[in-house]
This record gives C-alpha cells, structure tokens and sequence, in this order.
C-alpha cells in the first residue's frame, strides 16, 4: 500500500501545483477561454504518468512479476486515495488561493453561454465541483488502471496470485 500511498499523494500535489499555474497564467481569470484546452490534456497525461509509474513501482516491489488483478488493484486503491485526498487540496486552493474561482467561472458562462445566474451559480460551487472533480479523477484512474494493466502485460506474469 506504500506505492498506492505514495503516488496518491504525487498526484493530489502535482494537481494542485497545476491549478496555482492555472490561476498564475491567468487561465482562471484572464485566459479563462483557453482553459479547457489546458486543463483536460494535462489531467489525461497526469493520470497516464502516475499510474504507469505506480504499476511499474509496484511491479518492482513485487520482484518484477505482477498479475493482470494485482495491477487492477493497484490502480483502484490509489483511484480511492485520490478521490479521499482530492477535497483537502480543493478545498485549499479554493479557499486561500483563488476564493474567486466559482465567481469568475460563473460570470464567464453567464457572458459567453448565454447561461442564467442561477443555472451558473449552481454549477459553478464547491460542492458541486468538488463532486464533478472527484468522480471525473476517480473514473479516469479507473480507466487508467484497466489501459496501465492490460498494455503492461507483456510485463505481467501469467501466473495467478
């Protein structure tokens, strides 16, 4: 469980390192149009690189042979720890990096969307987001998981156990 603990912890802190790059450059306020075209990518390649490497690390711990379940498992625990670690990191960055985030997100769908101040301000909320985030990391580790052990079979022993 150290490996899991270890790139749970990887991720949550190169997550949240990304979103103060987000508010720095300005693709939460400025730039908020290109956000999109940022933020996904870099979550898609964050995932791939820490569960390849999680699997990897864990496959070296395990004397370089590991089963097709065992990475599963892998890949589903540290999916579980992020999704218990993701809030702590939302919740500061929410609160003492960019407390504007929701408001600025919101205004920008309002201007841009045509989208009403209540419909904005429902989407756009800790809560709500916070709900969104975790089951969008949660579901894309999960499918990383599955990819990370199914590619990685040729490294996988055919072995049960």
């Amino acid at each position: 469980m150290k490996t899991e603990i270890k790139f749970a912890i990887l991720y949550v802190l190169a997550s949240f390192i990304w979103s103060c790059i987000e508010y720095l450059t300005g693709l939460e306020s400025t730039h908020i149009n290109l956000h999109p075209y940022f933020v996904t990518p870099f979550y898609i390649l964050l995932t791939a690189v820490i569960y390849v490497l999680a699997v990897r690390e864990k496959r070296a711990s395990l004397g370089g042979r590991i089963t097709f379940s065992k990475a599963v498992v892998t890949g589903i625990i540290l999916s579980l720890l992020i999704l218990v670690l993701n809030p702590i990191s939302f919740y500061v960055f929410n609160t003492f990096i960019n407390p504007d985030f929701f408001k600025d997100f919101a205004q920008y769908k309002i201007h841009t969307e045509n989208m009403t101040k209540e419909s904005a301000d429902a989407y756009y909320n800790f809560n709500n987001l916070l709900i969104r985030g975790s089951l969008y990391r949660c579901v894309m580790g999960i499918v990383a998981t599955f990819l990370t052990s199914w590619f990685s079979k040729k490294n996988i022993s055919s072995h049960v156990g």
